[in-house]
């Protein structure tokens, strides 16, 4: 249990309000530079981002998916 009396078994929907992070996602095309993708995740209230080819959803990107890409 953290101070706040988070722990395993909290909600989602109540770690999501606490963090002030946002339900939803950025949007990004397969041939988008990874760097413009990382600002879209980092410089707001996003923590992925949808990777799309056309309408085809092809997977999602994390921060933690670039920690390590770039290892």
């Amino acid at each position: 249990m953290t101070p706040e009396g988070y722990g395993f078994s909290s909600s989602m929907e109540r770690v999501l309000a606490k963090a002030k992070r946002g339900s939803g996602f950025y949007t990004a095309m397969k041939d988008a530079r990874v760097i413009d993708v990382m600002g879209g995740i980092t410089e707001g209230q996003l923590d992925a981002a949808l990777v799309y080819d056309q309408n085809e959803l092809l997977g999602i990107f994390t921060e933690s998916d670039y920690i390590k890409v770039s290892l």
